[in-house]
């Protein structure tokens, strides 16, 4: 009997014993959880509680993902001047036969063209960017060595600005006005020749954002079937740089 009554007697006590214990982990467990979340319990929640990230202009950004620039979702009220750099790389080979002719071109470091961007308006002159060829063409007399430079046009057929985007639909041919130069050197003669560059009729968009904003085209062969290319248009502004910290 006193063995039943000592077994009665402890089993209410161990009971008390394990949900204390099991209480402590559950307030300890919250505590933890508190200090994760910066979430205090108390009344006034606005300054320890739950707070929206900071997107603005802080000095601490870098969780928040450094490959994202800051963007401007509205156009520039008052005018700006922005520059667009063209970086074009191409290849020209009749009916895309590599092995029979083959002349690749590039455009010039910092080709560009100067364009304004007020509202929805945006206007550019038509400019003229430099390039270069060099290639070859088999011959029954053998390997002919091409080398030749010229000037591309570029046009702004239609811009607008909406929302901070710019878009542009840019017309780009060989500029038959200005002069070029060109050689083809073969083994029993050497004559003057045209150089070749990929006309184009593109529009992109362009988001308004801090560092700049580019946009590529690239196409293999193209509607001549005669030019593999790949261009990339940059626009910079004085007003999109990157402030110094």
């Amino acid at each position: 009997m006193a063995f039943q009554s000592s077994s009665r007697f402890r089993s209410p006590v161990y009971t008390i014993l394990f949900s204390c214990l099991i209480l402590s982990l559950a307030l300890s467990a919250c505590g933890r959880l508190a200090d994760l979340t910066g979430f205090d319990g108390g009344e006034d929640q606005g300054e320890g509680g739950f707070e929206p990230l900071d997107l603005s202009d802080g000095e601490d950004q870098s969780s928040a993902g450094d490959d994202v620039p800051p963007v401007s979702l509205s156009c520039p009220a008052e005018p700006m001047e922005i520059s667009m750099f063209v970086h074009h790389t191409w290849n020209f080979s009749p009916n895309r036969e590599t092995e029979m002719m083959s002349v690749e071109g590039s455009t010039g470091p910092l080709a560009g063209c100067s364009l304004t961007v007020v509202r929805d308006k945006v206007t550019m002159e038509d400019c003229v960017v430099p390039f270069t060829n060099q290639g070859y063409l088999e011959t029954d007399a053998g390997t002919c060595d091409i080398k030749a430079n010229g000037f591309a046009l570029i046009a702004l057929e239609d811009g607008y600005c909406e929302d901070g985007v710019i878009t542009l639909t840019l017309s780009e041919t060989l500029d038959p006005d200005e002069e070029y130069g060109g050689s083809m050197n073969c083994p029993n003669i050497s004559q003057p020749y045209i150089p070749f560059y990929p006309p184009s009729l593109t529009t992109r968009e362009f988001q308004i954002q801090i560092g700049g904003m580019s946009a590529t085209e690239t196409v293999d062969p193209d509607l001549s079937g005669q030019f593999q290319y790949s261009k990339e248009w940059t626009l910079v502004s004085k007003d999109l740089e990157i402030p110094e910290e």
